[in-house]
């Protein structure tokens, strides 16, 4: 029965892979100049089917353009979660993996609440899945926070904002410590979550990858923004490549040194890139940019040719997030009026 469910799987996610947006989609919205023209171009990939059904009068503005597009994504997760055939380890990592947003989304609230601004949300995760997302964005208290992730069953995000709930709005840097808590938090659940699996050690890897990049982007951003050391209570924690300790020191380097450090393992291309980026552009934004850029060709490497493994769902998610993250970059544009050429560096597509 278990390998049915994933013979099951592979079939599926193929199929749903063949009617992503490619370079060709890409081409054609690029001879557009409106968001709806964009999308009738996109007619034929499963996102361009969904927006057929949303009223155009829906999207007239880019934050209702970008709620459809996340909104699309949760469905594609959801959609999984509900096919019972998958086997139900597969469902579990799911239900873990969405709660990055739930953590994104909790983040994004605590600063709004700090700095007054209105916080916008992802509508993806279990908070969103409980109908409590117009509420998190309302918080005015920690303790408000901390009841609707009670109430949606994520309890140990929950006790990590209780043991700050005096502190985490003093400063910027108490803040941030509570946040690296939270996605420590996630890293944990989702390692724990991978050893039931088929396969686990390298679903391990991966999220021990992914740790690295989050730790290598934390680096990169606090160099350039000068906080050097202040910044090594906001790390992960250990990943797959790079021990924290390790990691702590690079924070009193510049970013060709970081290269340096870097030379011979896995980000070696990955941190030239940004080095020498940072150094034409002088941005803190293409640290993201590559690290983004890099991190799907590592899953890509990893799992794309597995078969009959749940390693297929991280190249399907993976693939959909970066479905969303081009579409979002390209409509964007359109409705910022910015020349789309100007953009066509930073998307990412699969080969």
């Amino acid at each position: 029965m278990l390998r049915t469910g994933y013979a099951f799987l592979a079939a599926y996610l193929k199929g749903e892979e063949s009617k992503l947006l490619t370079a060709d989609h890409v081409d054609k919205i690029f001879r557009t100049s409106k968001v709806q023209d964009a999308l009738v171009s996109v007619k034929d990939t499963d996102i361009g089917s969904y927006f057929e059904e949303v009223s155009p009068s829906a999207l007239s503005s880019f934050d209702e353009i970008d709620d459809h597009l996340w909104a699309y994504f949760g469905k594609s997760i959801d959609y999984l979660q509900w096919l019972r055939v998958i086997p139900r380890s597969v469902r579990d990592l799911l239900s873990v993996y969405v709660q990055k947003y739930d953590v994104s989304n909790v983040k994004v609230a605590l600063r709004g609440m700090i700095t007054g601004e209105k916080a916008r949300m992802i509508p993806v995760g279990l908070i969103n899945n409980r109908g409590l997302l117009d509420n998190l964005a309302a918080v005015e208290e920690v303790t408000d926070i901390i009841r609707i992730l009670r109430e949606c069953g994520l309890s140990e995000y929950s006790a990590i904002l209780e043991a700050a709930v005096e502190t985490v709005g003093e400063s910027s840097k108490q803040r941030l410590a509570v946040e690296a808590k939270l996605d420590n938090q996630y890293y944990g659940n989702m390692l724990a979550a991978t050893k039931k699996m088929k396969d686990g050690k390298q679903f391990l890897k991966l999220q021990g990858m992914a740790v690295d990049l989050v730790n290598l982007q934390i680096v990169y951003r606090a160099i350039i923004r000068g906080m050097g050391a202040d910044a090594a209570g906001y790390l992960v924690g250990d990943g797959y490549e790079l021990k924290l300790d390790a990691v702590k020191t690079m924070l009193e380097m510049n970013p060709a040194e970081v290269s340096a450090k870097l030379e011979s393992g896995k980000y070696e291309e990955m941190a030239a890139e940004i080095a020498s980026s940072y150094d034409r552009t002088k941005s803190v934004t293409v640290v993201d940019e590559v690290i983004e850029k890099h991190k799907f060709t590592f899953v890509r490497e990893m799992v794309s040719t597995k078969l009959l493994s749940p390693l297929l769902v991280a190249w399907y998610l993976a693939l959909k997030e970066l479905e969303v993250r081009n579409l979002r970059l390209i409509l964007q544009a359109i409705s910022d009026n910015v020349a789309l050429d100007k953009i066509k560096d930073y998307l990412v597509l699969p080969s």
